[in-house]
């Protein structure tokens, strides 16, 4: 035929049919799976002999390594093309795109660029939900346009989940209240780029309150440094701490499970992929090389020290900062949620710079002649 038009098969979720048939075998995968690959495979090379111009293109958000080498060879899947999460104008311009649906106020509309700025690491389906979420907000409320606080609160219902109406006692929720208002106050001055945004002890989704935070300028932050990951998990530490302080260790909840979780997370990283571990800077994670006894407890022991760090930071702030504590803590019970000018007035008495105590100036003085060692 004189019509070369080329065909175009796109396979969405690709992984769901071309695992790796290896790493399958090895965790008990069937021989049918690895029937249905080699098929797909043979059909796949005959393509090259069609009379028409095929192009098989794939779609996955798993890693690479998880695909099966054989389909990853030249003449099958062999150029490999990342689309990473948009960037700031990439959210501008999504919000703008998918704003053009619905029916916004002016006040909206220039909401949306403060939407895009606090909405780091959203993907194009999160906007789009977003934006749908606040639509379906207005509509049940009977407004002609949608408003800010309808796109605040899509956010919310986005991120954490609907509203819950739990019958919580005025212990539980003063607990709640010292944790999220510890996280605020480490994060208020520990960390440089952020800002509070809001305080909530109402129940969303899985979380009886979260702590909101907002970048200070308008720019991505792709670059990070050993400084802002100890800072960081003080910040998760913050809330654990402060129900420390309050209520003593024997009485500290179990809300903080997630934040552990992120912390552990951030720590391993540190310690086994960036090199921050007192041994040879190299990345332990990927690494091909059997690893002695000796050199894991080793590794185990840098993640502990960095833990340690980060809690001693959190510690640090919060002991100087009692009665901020106690002080937002009250107005957190008594409103249920502190945006960020009400929690900046509470800190205004407490504007100058925290220094770092004695204590947890010794404890950095003797880690890092540890390391030397």
């Amino acid at each position: 035929e004189k019509n070369n038009t080329p065909v175009i098969i796109f396979i969405d979720e690709i992984d769901t049919l071309i695992q790796n048939r290896a790493k399958q075998s090895l965790e008990g995968g069937d021989s049918e799976y690895s029937a249905t690959v080699n098929a797909l495979l043979t059909e796949m090379d005959g393509m090259v002999q069609s009379k028409h111009p095929i192009i098989v293109m794939g779609a996955t958000n798993a890693p690479l390594e998880k695909l099966d080498p054989a389909m990853l060879r030249p003449g099958r899947l062999s150029r490999h093309v990342r689309v990473a999460l948009p960037d700031l104008k990439g959210r501008q311009g999504l919000f703008d795109y998918y704003g053009k649906k619905y029916k916004l106020s002016p006040e909206a509309l220039a909401h949306l660029n403060t939407l895009a700025k606090n909405s780091f690491g959203s993907s194009g389906a999160d906007i789009e939900n977003i934006l749908n979420e606040a639509a379906m907000l207005t509509a049940r409320n009977n407004l002609p346009s949608i408003t800010p606080a309808m796109l605040e609160e899509a956010v919310e219902r986005v991120i954490q989940g609907h509203t819950k109406d739990l019958k919580l006692t005025d212990k539980v929720k003063k607990q709640i209240a010292v944790h999220e208002i510890g996280h605020a106050i480490v994060g208020h001055f520990l960390e440089s780029k952020n800002e509070v945004r809001k305080i909530t002890i109402v129940p969303r989704g899985n979380s009886l309150g979260a702590t909101l935070s907002q970048p200070k300028e308008g720019n991505d932050d792709y670059f990070t440094t050993r400084e802002t990951l100890i800072n960081r998990m003080a910040i998760l530490l913050g809330g654990r701490v402060a129900e420390e302080i309050v209520f003593g260790p024997q009485k500290v909840g179990t809300g903080a499970s997630g934040d552990l979780e992120a912390i552990r997370q951030i720590a391993e990283a540190m310690v086994l992929e960036f090199g921050w571990n007192g041994l040879a800077p190299r990345n332990f994670s990927n690494s091909r090389m059997p690893i002695s006894e000796q050199t894991k407890r080793s590794l185990a022991n840098a993640v502990d020290q960095i833990v340690e760090e980060g809690r001693l930071r959190a510690v640090d702030v919060l002991n100087h900062k009692k009665p901020l504590l106690n002080k937002a803590t009250a107005a957190l019970l008594k409103h249920e949620t502190l945006d960020k000018e009400a929690f900046e007035v509470l800190v205004k008495q407490h504007r100058k710079p925290h220094k770092m105590g004695m204590r947890y100036r010794l404890y950095s003085w003797i880690n890092k002649h540890r390391k030397r060692k």
